[in-house]
């Protein structure tokens, strides 16, 4: 009797044992699209995971796991022939995993991201490669992702440089003043439509627009030498700044930057060249409200054309 137990017994521990310790060849967790030549995908590591998409045509799209960023390339011809003869050349060894060793992998998954790599590769024929550090793949997975972390340094540079000069030129117009060039209908009198400058304000990361007899208050932002202004009640809308001029150019009109001069507010001369490119024929005092005649010359400071 009790040898026949221990026949049975080992009857059915045999076949359970054989399950999950033989190391059956690993199917892949997913079916490659027609346009992929194959996909490799790295476990463990400072990076934690990686995947390489390699399609066709030779192009590449990266994938690494705590950037989560997808970078594209194009795979060298040296590159991408030395990977399409590793599959046809069929030196490469199938993967297998037993049930018992999946089941570790999966329940101690920290252990591979502490101590180890795991690497597998997925070709168009459905089959699981068992990858080397030194294969072809690996070494271009590599490569490719030193090349995306250079390109993503240098970006992350260009960013810090670009907000540094977009900080720079919000700065000047930071607390700045501007009158329309032109005299536009500031509302209505008892003899008729009045005449007036509009204003442009900016202060703080506020902006303020005084225009015929309305005031419509919004938020700016600047990007690059471009001014971003979003009014209140008004869509989106960009604003050019001239520095060199003091000229700001806001929905079509152009205003000018107010500067201090002996305690008189004044706008910078619209045209400061001695060669005058342009002749003003008559301009207002903006801080007087006289008006006259200038004939052959350039403006003088706190005069605007009339």
């Amino acid at each position: 009797m009790v040898k026949r137990t221990r026949v049975i017994l080992v009857l059915i521990i045999v076949p359970i044992l054989f399950l999950l310790l033989y190391p059956f060849p690993e199917k892949p967790l997913f079916n490659l699209d027609s346009s992929v030549l194959l996909e490799y995908l790295k476990v463990g590591g400072l990076e934690g995971h990686s995947n390489l998409k390699v399609f066709n045509d030779g192009s590449a799209k990266y994938q690494m796991g705590f950037l989560g960023n997808v970078y594209q390339t194009q795979l060298s011809s040296e590159d991408f022939n030395s990977l399409k003869q590793f599959i046809a050349q069929e030196k490469y060894t199938i993967k297998r995993n037993s049930f018992l060793s999946k089941w570790f992998l999966t329940m101690k998954g920290q252990f591979i991201m502490d101590f180890g790599i795991s690497r597998s590769l997925v070709n168009h024929d459905g089959k699981t490669i068992s990858i080397k550090p030194d294969e072809p793949i690996d070494l271009i997975s590599d490569k490719i992702r030193s090349r995306m972390m250079e390109e993503f340094v240098e970006k992350a540079k260009a960013m810090e440089s670009e907000e540094k000069q977009s900080k720079l030129f919000c700065d000047l117009i930071k607390n700045s003043q501007f009158y329309s060039v032109k005299q536009k209908g500031v509302g209505l009198g008892p003899d008729g439509p009045v005449m007036g400058y509009w204003t442009v304000s900016f202060s703080g990361n506020e902006v303020f627009w005084h225009h015929s007899d309305v005031a419509e208050k919004g938020i700016y932002s600047c990007y690059g030498d471009v001014i971003n202004v979003k009014l209140i009640l008004d869509d989106a809308f960009k604003v050019i700044y001239n520095s060199d001029r003091g000229v700001l150019s806001w929905q079509g009109d152009e205003y000018i930057k107010l500067v201090e001069t002996n305690d008189v507010v004044c706008p910078i001369p619209e045209y400061t060249s001695p060669h005058c490119p342009k002749v003003i024929t008559k301009a207002r005092n903006l801080k007087t409200g006289e008006v006259k005649e200038f004939p052959d010359a350039c403006l003088p400071e706190c005069w605007a054309e009339y």
